[in-house]
């Protein structure tokens, strides 16, 4: 399974510490975006400074009608923009200016899978969220994982994020997923190579039989 680390930062010295941390453990970063509809404190005034960095990025845009600020992030050559299929109004747009190997759609706990039926083929990913989406550190919900096993029949790449730790990671490998994009479990953390060396051994100890 693909860990994949999330920083989710509201400062210019939080994102800069938790960003170079990251890039430690893997070549591709999640960058979370927020704003007041999924957050109580929206991401805002963040410099990037991607340019010439060793590492590749991937936004997820946690954002009301994110179709409206897909130029931005784009700018910044991101391996993949991920949108809520929740927040989306004008999926033409979307559809229009990212390709399906850009484009991840996340859906949230409360929605059914069905809701993504009129995309899947546009989208290079499903993204199941395992947790409310917004602040990080939020508990894990079990009931996510049958909408992972639900979604496999449309064989895409199903990724997880929200509540990932050491024994959540098994759970979500086992019912088809191979992406898990990591904030608290590995950025919470002091010793992040450490964590990074639990979560797989918690993959591996959950394998699929």
């Amino acid at each position: 399974m693909k860990i994949i680390p999330a920083i989710l930062a509201h400062s210019q010295e939080v994102y800069d510490r938790q960003f170079e941390r990251a890039c430690q453990i893997s070549p591709l970063v999640q960058i979370d975006i927020t704003d007041r509809r999924y957050s109580r404190q929206p991401t805002r005034g963040i410099q990037f400074h991607l340019s010439g960095n060793k590492c590749k990025v991937i936004f997820h845009l946690m954002t009301h009608r994110p179709e409206r600020t897909l130029g931005k992030y784009l700018a910044y050559k991101p391996e993949k923009i991920i949108v809520h299929a929740e927040s989306v109004k004008n999926w033409a747009k979307v559809k229009s200016i990212l390709r399906p190997e850009q484009l991840g759609i996340a859906i949230n706990p409360r929605s059914s899978a069905g809701i993504l039926k009129p995309h899947i083929a546009d989208a290079g990913e499903i993204v199941v969220m395992t947790v409310e989406p917004g602040d990080s550190g939020r508990v894990f919900q079990p009931k996510a994982l049958s909408k992972i096993k639900d979604l496999t029949e449309y064989k895409k790449v199903i990724a997880v994020d929200g509540g990932i730790n050491e024994t959540t990671i098994g759970q979500a490998r086992r019912a088809g997923a191979s992406i898990a994009y990591v904030g608290s479990a590995l950025m919470g953390k002091a010793d992040i190579k450490e964590a990074l060396g639990e979560l797989k051994r918690g993959t591996s100890a959950h394998k699929l039989e």
